[in-house]
């Protein structure tokens, strides 16, 4: 169990390592770039600081989604799918080496 609360920005260490560990690859398709950034799928304070609203993107990916109008849903079964500005949609799954 990892002990953090869902309320404040930045997860606790043991969480970043949950995610590092779950995600070790930025999750945009094509993208193997080490993960960076701890990002909220839905963004914070909105969306909670918990391991199922939290992913690993590199800075890159993690800016094109913060600034650039990209769109993120974390899919329940752990896929991630990313919406274009001009809508086209891409699925990441998560890597299973």
């Amino acid at each position: 169990v990892i002990a953090t609360s869902p309320s404040t920005y930045r997860p606790t260490a043991a969480l970043a390592r949950l995610i590092r560990a779950r995600e070790p690859y930025c999750r945009m398709p094509g993208c193997r770039s080490s993960a960076t950034d701890l990002d909220h799928t839905i963004p914070f304070p909105h969306g909670p600081t918990e391991a199922q609203n939290l992913g690993a993107l590199c800075r890159r990916h993690h800016n094109l989604k913060t600034h650039h109008s990209w769109r993120l849903v974390n899919n329940p079964d752990h896929t991630y799918t990313w919406t274009t500005p001009s809508g086209s949609r891409h699925t990441d799954s998560p890597d299973t080496d």
